[in-house]
């Protein structure tokens, strides 16, 4: 895939992208956290250690006829609140609370391994 690389200019602030998703997603989040004057990814990490949980919505994307098969097995993992198929650039949303930011991770790489599955993009919650 070819990189590409776009300034983006926020309050003055001048930030590099690339077009990768998790590097985009990751910085996106961190750009309007800056610009919105919301907690940074860092203290949001920090809070979900002291509150022992970590809150997230995971929008899943799978092979066509695979939404409801893929929502009911994630819906049966541990840590999922919910699991169901929608209609929008997601096929699938899950509700994910866990106990710490490594089993967020895990939780997410079995959700990307599952068969249908094409990707994935997990937000975690940014409460005050």
């Amino acid at each position: 895939m070819t990189q590409l690389f776009q300034t983006v200019t926020r309050n003055g602030c001048n930030v590099l992208k690339s077009v990768g998703l998790v590097q985009v997603t990751s910085l996106l989040v961190r750009l309007t956290l800056l610009v919105t004057g919301q907690r940074t990814i860092d203290s949001v990490h920090k809070v979900a250690a002291e509150e022992g949980i970590v809150k997230a919505c995971v929008l899943i994307r799978v092979r066509p006829g695979q939404h409801y098969l893929v929502a009911k097995e994630i819906a049966s993992f541990e840590g999922v609140k919910s699991a169901f198929a929608v209609v929008g650039n997601a096929d699938v949303v899950a509700s994910i609370e866990v106990p710490s930011m490594r089993a967020l991770a895990a939780l997410g790489t079995k959700i990307g391994n599952l068969a249908g599955v094409v990707i994935s993009e997990t937000l975690v919650t940014a409460e005050a």
